[in-house]
This record gives structure tokens, C-alpha cells and sequence, in this order.
């Protein structure tokens, strides 16, 4: 199954959201080299236009701080904005034990920087496995 590994996020679309460049472009190059059709964002506005553009979108990772603030709101309004259900893992640097209750209440991951790829993967894995078609048993 190593083939399958590589590329299990195939042709799936993924919105990364971060106001750092460097760590966006790393999270994408990452994505995209498990098979994901990546979009990216480096603000709310931005993130915002990319759900518009691309309505199919079906993973979204966050920074949890972007400019100051926190991305809470806008990853709500872009599970708003979606008619399928969107999974949203968010990713910080800081702890959050004030913001982790609400955080799992409104149903997002969270992952803790340093971002360890293989963390990832198995998350995205569950993800994406929960909501894979299953194969037919023939």
C-alpha cells in the first residue's frame, strides 16, 4: 500500500490558512506531496475567496493566530459558507487550554507546532477515512 500512502489525499482539495509564508509554503509543499490539490490563503479575505472559488474545498488547516487575532471566526464563516461538512484542523504554536473546550465543541482538530508530519498524516488518514466511500465488497 506505500503507493496508496503517498497519495491518499488524491485529488482532494485542502485551503491552508497562514499569515507566515514560510510556514504556509511548507504545509502546502507537504500536502501536495501526498496528492491534495492545495489552495492557500495567507488572511481571512483570502481564505474567504478561495471558499467562494472553489465551493468543493474538504479540508481546511489554520493557523489559530493570524494577524494578532485568533481564526476561529473565520473558520466558521467558511464552514458556513460550504454546504458539505468541512474538517477543520487548526494549528498553533501556543496552549490553549481556554480555547481547546471551544475548539472541540464547534467539532475542529487541533495540532500543536512544531507540526510533525507523520501527526498529520494520521489525522488526515481519520479524516479522510471517515468519510471515504467504502469499496464495494465484490
Amino acid at each position: 500500500h506505500a503507493d496508496n500512502l503517498s497519495s491518499f489525499l488524491q485529488a482532494r482539495k485542502v485551503l491552508c490558512i497562514d499569515d507566515d509564508h514560510g510556514s504556509l509554503a511548507g504545509l502546502c509543499g507537504l500536502l501536495e506531496s501526498w496528492g491534495a490539490d492545495v489552495y492557500s490563503a495567507a488572511s481571512a479575505d483570502q481564505a474567504l475567496d478561495q471558499i467562494h472559488k472553489h465551493g468543493d474545498i474538504a479540508i481546511v488547516l489554520s493557523d489559530y493566530r493570524m494577524h494578532g487575532d485568533n481564526s476561529m471566526n473565520t473558520l466558521l464563516q467558511l464552514q458556513a459558507l460550504t454546504p458539505q461538512h468541512l474538517h477543520i484542523i487548526i494549528i498553533t504554536a501556543e496552549q490553549l487550554p481556554a480555547s481547546e473546550a471551544n475548539i472541540q465543541q464547534h467539532g475542529f482538530a487541533l495540532l500543536h507546532k512544531p507540526l510533525r508530519p507523520a501527526k498529520l498524516r494520521k489525522l488526515l488518514q481519520n479524516l479522510t477515512a471517515a468519510n471515504a466511500p467504502t469499496p464495494s465488497s465484490e
